[in-house]
C-alpha cells in the first residue's frame, strides 16, 4: 500500500483494476471490535462490505476469507459471498447483508431450527471434502488433553500465582465463591474419570470445519426471517462438538433459557 494514499483511495483502485468494481464512497460503520467495517457504495447503487482485519497472529483474512469459499462452494447461501481478498491491506470484501441482530432469549423456534439445520449441514462435511486447505481453528480441541488445558489457561490470569494483579471486585468474587478451586476440582476428577482417554485424539475423519465463536451475536436475521452467519475469522478444522458447545454455552447465548437450548439440540441431533 502507498503510505500517501488513503484506506479507502487504496481499496478503491484494487477493486477497480483486480476486480472490476467502480467503488464511490466508503462509510465505517458499527459493530466490529477487532477490526474496521466499511460499507463500499458502488457507482451502479449497489454495496459491499469491506473488513479491515485486526493485525495478529490469529490470521485473520485467511480464516473467515477461506472458509467463506469452502461453504460457499459446499452449498451454504446463508453467509456473506466472498468477493475479493487483498492481503496488501489485509482486507477482505464481501457481499453486503441487510439485518438486524437478536438477543438470545428472543430467538423464535423458526429461528433456532435455522441455526440446528445450518450447523448440522456444516457437520456433513470434512477435510476430505474441502478444495482448499484451512488450519485448525483458534484454541481447537481434538482430545479431552486439549479441552483440559483450553480451560486451565483461562484460569491462568485469575490465579495468585500468575502475579497479575486483579480488579478489586474480580479478586473479592473469586474469594467469596472460590471458583477457582471448584473448577479445579472439577478437572481433576474428570482427569481422573476418563483416564487412558485422556490424550487419545479424535479420529481424522470425525474433525469437522468449525466457525470458532458462533451465537447470537454473530448472526443477522432480515425481515423474512432468513439468517446470515457472520465473523468466521476463528475457523478452521476443529472437533464437531465444537459448533454445538458455541451455541449452548457462548456468552451470546447466555439468555437462551434452559428448555430451549434442550429444543434447539434435539433439533440439531
Amino acid at each position: 500500500m502507498d503510505e500517501t494514499a488513503t484506506f479507502p483511495d487504496a481499496l478503491f483502485a484494487i477493486l477497480k483494476a483486480d476486480h472490476g468494481h467502480a467503488a464511490v464512497s466508503a462509510e465505517p460503520l458499527v459493530g466490529g471490535r477487532n477490526n474496521a467495517l466499511y460499507r463500499i457504495r458502488l457507482a451502479d447503487d449497489t454495496s459491499l462490505v469491506a473488513k479491515r482485519y485486526f493485525r495478529d497472529d490469529r490470521r485473520r483474512l485467511e480464516r473467515e476469507y477461506d472458509t467463506l469459499c469452502t461453504v460457499r462452494e459446499w452449498g451454504f447461501t446463508d453467509v456473506p459471498f466472498p468477493v475479493a481478498r487483498i492481503d496488501s491491506l489485509n482486507t477482505g470484501v464481501y457481499s453486503f447483508v441487510e439485518g438486524q441482530k437478536i438477543a438470545a432469549a428472543e430467538l423464535s423456534d423458526a429461528q433456532l431450527l435455522a441455526i440446528a439445520a445450518h450447523l448440522a449441514k456444516l457437520h456433513g462435511f470434512s477435510k476430505t471434502d474441502a478444495s482448499r486447505p484451512h488450519p485448525d481453528a483458534v484454541m481447537p480441541a481434538f482430545s479431552f488433553a486439549d479441552v483440559y488445558g483450553l480451560i486451565d489457561e483461562r484460569m491462568g490470569p485469575y490465579l495468585a500465582a500468575d502475579g497479575a494483579p486483579l480488579d478489586a471486585r474480580i479478586a473479592r468474587f473469586l474469594a467469596e465463591t472460590r471458583v477457582i478451586p471448584h473448577i479445579q476440582d472439577l478437572l481433576s476428577d474428570f482427569r481422573r474419570r476418563v483416564g487412558d482417554r485422556f490424550h487419545r485424539r479424535i479420529d481424522p475423519e470425525h474433525i469437522c470445519l468449525s466457525y470458532g465463536d458462533i451465537g447470537a451475536h454473530n448472526m443477522l436475521w432480515d425481515s423474512d426471517g432468513a439468517m446470515v452467519v457472520l465473523d468466521l475469522e476463528y475457523g478452521g478444522w476443529d472437533h464437531p462438538l465444537r459448533p454445538i458447545a458455541n451455541t449452548l454455552a457462548h456468552e451470546g447465548m447466555i439468555d437462551l433459557p434452559a428448555h430451549r437450548k434442550r429444543f434447539w439440540a434435539d433439533a440439531y441431533l
